[in-house]
């Protein structure tokens, strides 16, 4: 399977994104491992759109095999990371290259489950072969 990693919004107000929302309300609150509350269980891919894969726990950007592991628990298909300059001291244009590599090094140590994404057809395809 292609490596998980976005939040995608399915049509609201779809019969199947109700659904498919419901049941990831219920694996949420019930904390369960059952077969509905897998990956893939629904119809469209999960995207965090808030610029974020990381260990919470760990003071450095830290992307580990329990972040990972817990990302795809999670059900996650992509994450869009939030790379550059947004504020303090430091010279914007070195601090976004820097960024730039520190991610570039991210995805090469972890070529089975990140993939880095130009296209949103990428991420559908990869929703559908981490379904599959």
């Amino acid at each position: 399977t292609r490596p998980r990693g976005v939040l995608a919004v399915a049509a609201p107000g779809s019969e199947q994104f109700a659904a498919d929302w419901n049941r990831l309300v219920r694996c949420a609150a019930a904390e369960t491992t059952h077969d509905l509350c897998s990956v893939g269980a629904t119809s469209f891919p999960i995207v965090n759109a808030l610029g974020e894969l990381d260990d919470p726990n760990v003071e450095d950007l830290t992307v580990d095999d329990r972040v990972l592991t817990e990302a795809k628990a999670s059900g996650l298909t992509a994450v869009t990371v939030t790379i550059g300059y947004t504020w303090g001291d430091e010279d914007p244009y070195e601090h976004t290259v820097r960024g730039l590599d520190v991610w570039d090094e991210i995805l090469a140590a972890h070529p089975d489950h990140l993939l880095q994404v130009p296209r949103a057809d990428d991420i559908m395809q990869a929703h559908t072969d981490a379904s599959a």
